[in-house]
């Protein structure tokens, strides 16, 4: 609790010194929002495993759960968690960290890498793509304001945290890939999604995210390897929640928990778990992201939010997504051995949404008059022709 209200502080200090009204950069056009955030943010309610599994924090939207890594593997194979799960450093049986400098080293090597930079002038979404070596030159210098290094695709040797190696039901996002038509494997098959299974995170001090979800409803894992991090979000909210704060515009009425993450910490947040972090100091972290077979309703639910209301992610749709889901859908039809799953009628609502997600058009260079959302007089969504740009709009 004396850490997550002094980095809340560290925080709110940090956004106090640098609000600049007169200023037109990225972080100027963010920062009031951010303040907004962290002006709701408390230290939480921490309650232990046993707890969370007798159920003595059900409706709470202010609680996460502080555990050992082997209580987290309790509560993983139990179900998939509705709050998230905190392990510190004392308590975690995953001890290898990788080092900020070595990683940057590691990036130099790398043609290009793709940067927020919140010195830029304007509201930026879309990430600069600038070369390696003048990226980490931008992170190293400490006169300039904080950077973003995104999209970095996992450089850890065995990232998958220590509670949920061997539990199956988290295996699944992972081990299903894409096939060609003829059950052959293409020579480049769509892996986005398979990719964003395992990723570093690496951030300047004072770097931040808005509030978002992650995507395609995943489980994420992150652990603190060098640096410290405030993780704000909302624990709890039922997806009708998720879906008014995305209409609305507007922060959850609830409590926004600061966590604290310090070097070695592990966080585990469950499915849509609203959050913004911020970096404390310079930073690195290693991620995960997992479905649970058990839970893939969900997943589709969160999928097809993201399609209706693009801006709850800092993700696009995902190329490989169709793909996989057609495989689960499949396998879990056959009842197939190599996963847990939900019940018989969580299945036909996934097969339903499938077909949702199938309605898309598939046109491989612009959508002209054969495009069956042209045919349909509509236009053109997430579900459509992957990783191809469209002007039916």
């Amino acid at each position: 609790m004396k850490r997550a209200n002094e980095a809340i502080e560290t925080a709110r200090d940090f956004i106090r010194t640098v609000d600049n009204p007169a200023s037109k950069t990225r972080l100027q056009a963010q920062i009031r929002k951010y303040g907004e955030i962290l002006g709701r943010c408390t230290p939480g309610k921490p309650i232990t495993a046993a707890q969370y599994l007798a159920g003595e924090w059900k409706g709470a939207t202010d609680h996460f759960v502080v555990c050992s890594s082997g209580e987290a593997r309790s509560i993983l194979a139990e179900a998939t968690p509705l709050l998230p799960l905190l392990i510190p450093a004392e308590l975690n049986t995953q001890v290898e960290r990788l080092q900020l400098d070595r990683y940057l080293t590691i990036l130099e090597t790398r043609p290009t890498l793709d940067v927020h930079d919140f010195d830029a002038e304007g509201d930026l979404v879309v990430p600069e793509r600038l070369e390696s070596r003048y990226a980490t030159a931008l992170f190293r210098d400490e006169s300039r304001g904080p950077i973003n290094l995104l999209n970095l695709r996992g450089y850890k040797q065995n990232p998958t945290p220590s509670c949920l190696a061997g539990l199956e039901a988290y295996t699944i996002l992972d081990a299903i890939q894409e096939e060609s038509e003829n059950g052959k494997a293409p020579e480049r098959l769509l892996s986005d999604l398979s990719e964003c299974a395992r990723f570093q995170l690496c951030g300047n001090r004072g770097a931040f995210h808005l509030e978002h979800i992650d995507h395609h409803g995943t489980l994420t894992t992150t652990f603190s390897d060098d640096g410290e991090k405030l993780w704000p979000g909302w624990p709890g909210l039922r997806l009708e929640d998720i879906l008014e704060w995305a209409q609305s515009g507007e922060l959850p009425a609830g409590p926004c928990v600061g966590i604290y993450l310090g070097p070695g910490y592990l966080l585990v947040q469950p499915q849509a778990y609203l959050h913004a972090p911020l970096s404390l100091t310079d930073v690195l972290m290693t991620g995960t992201m997992h479905w649970d077979s058990r839970a893939m309703l969900k997943v589709m639910r969160l999928s097809k939010m993201e399609i209706q209301h693009p801006h709850i992610t800092n993700e696009a749709p995902a190329k490989e997504f169709l793909g996989k889901i057609n495989q689960i859908r499949t396998l879990w039809t056959q009842g197939h051995p190599a996963w847990p799953w939900g019940s018989e009628d969580e299945l036909r609502q996934f097969s339903e949404l499938v077909e949702w997600f199938s309605e898309g058009c598939t046109c491989e260079t612009r959508c002209g008059k054969g495009c069956k959302c042209k045919g349909n007089e509509s236009s053109c969504d997430g579900r459509c022709h992957p990783g191809k740009s469209c002007q039916n709009t």
